[in-house]
């Protein structure tokens, strides 16, 4: 990584792909031009279970930083759902976590 190298030197550093939080640890001249994995999770769980009020969620995501992220954050916003939301998190082609779901009412595709 980059970063550090720019940070050790002072130099200020725009990442233009950067959701991973650790990016911008590296220093305090390097800044990221968009958003955290975090927040796109947070929102995609957000209008998943509070505005479409789905139950059963299939959330698609690639095993790169911005999947894993992502993915992670929608499973933590489950924690803040009142009702009971089941998540299957399909990386790369495979079932991630919890058990199979038949007829998920909102299927989450990997935007990048």
């Amino acid at each position: 990584m980059t970063a550090p190298i720019f940070a050790k030197a002072g130099l200020p550093m725009t990442v233009a792909y950067a959701v991973h939080p650790d990016v911008t640890k590296a220093g305090p001249c390097v800044f990221r031009n968009g958003y955290l994995g975090q927040v796109e999770g947070w929102a995609a769980a957000e209008s998943a279970v509070k505005l479409q009020k789905a139950r059963k969620i299939a959330v698609l995501t690639v095993d790169n930083d911005f999947g894993r992220v992502t993915g992670a954050a929608f499973i933590f916003t489950k924690g803040e759902v009142t009702k009971p939301v089941q998540i299957q998190i399909i990386r790369d082609g495979k079932v991630r976590s919890f058990a199979i779901i038949d007829n998920p009412e909102v299927i989450t595709p990997p935007v990048q």
